[in-house]
């Protein structure tokens, strides 16, 4: 004999919930970026190297520096255009920094822009906005247009307004996240590289610090350069 019907429970719009910026994300991050776990702490980094890679594809960028620290923060460094700093209108009537756009609107960046990124290692991916929503804090420092810039975010809100720091002849996008609640696995981390940077112009140069397969290992640095600036082949 079969159950009784369950009784109907109401189902109305007041149901239907509508998430704002980066709130579904950090409601439902498993959604995003596959786990909460270990593996969804790791996909993050990936994301932010992808950018960094896809710069060096573009034919902008000649090295990429990835250091996991010893707090377990990490901090991406490349030497290509910099995410633009010039205030743009967005949906709203409001004008922000475009480096602000892209790190708390969802689907905001330019690799939707086939001039800007004719080829691009990171489109499957979440996006870096995802990555600031899920990051306890997040830094950037850009370099552009001969000077530095830097705002700091934490879990996706903007904590100090885009501020220029000083001056530079150089060009740079550091990004340093930190989340305390996993550890970041050194295999993991470099392999994905490795993997990132096949097929590009850049290869892994060099590897320093702990390279025991452990957490939290001591300050640890990979830092990969272009294969036709003097690049001594793979990390050992």
């Amino acid at each position: 004999m079969s159950d009784p019907l369950l009784p109907e429970r109401t189902y109305t719009g007041d149901n239907i919930k509508i998430l704002e910026g980066l709130e579904a994300v950090r409601l439902r991050p498993a959604m995003y970026i596959g786990s909460t776990g270990d593996q969804g702490l790791h996909h993050l980094v990936y994301e932010v190297v992808d950018n960094s890679v896809d710069e060096a594809l573009a034919g902008y960028a000649t090295h990429v520096d990835v250091t996991i620290h010893i707090d377990n923060s990490i901090t991406v460094t490349d030497d290509g255009r910099g995410i633009p700093i010039d205030e743009m209108d967005v949906p709203g009537g409001e004008r922000m920094p475009a480096l602000q756009v892209v790190l708390t609107k969802l689907h905001a960046g330019g690799k939707f822009d086939s001039s800007t990124y004719k080829v691009s290692g990171g489109l499957h991916g979440v996006g870096v906005s995802c990555v600031n929503a899920l990051s306890e804090e997040l830094d950037v420092e850009v370099w552009k247009d001969l000077h530095t810039y830097e705002q700091t975010y934490a879990k996706g809100a903007p904590v100090t307004k885009l501020r220029q720091t000083g001056n530079t002849k150089k060009q740079k996008l550091d990004a340093l996240l930190r989340d305390a609640r996993h550890k970041l696995n050194v295999a993991i981390v470099t392999w994905s590289v490795i993997e990132d940077c096949h097929g590009s112009s850049l290869l892994a140069a060099s590897r320093s610090g702990d390279d025991r397969c452990r957490d939290t290992p001591a300050e640890f640095a990979v830092k990969v350069r272009a294969a036709n600036r003097g690049g001594s082949g793979l990390i050992r």
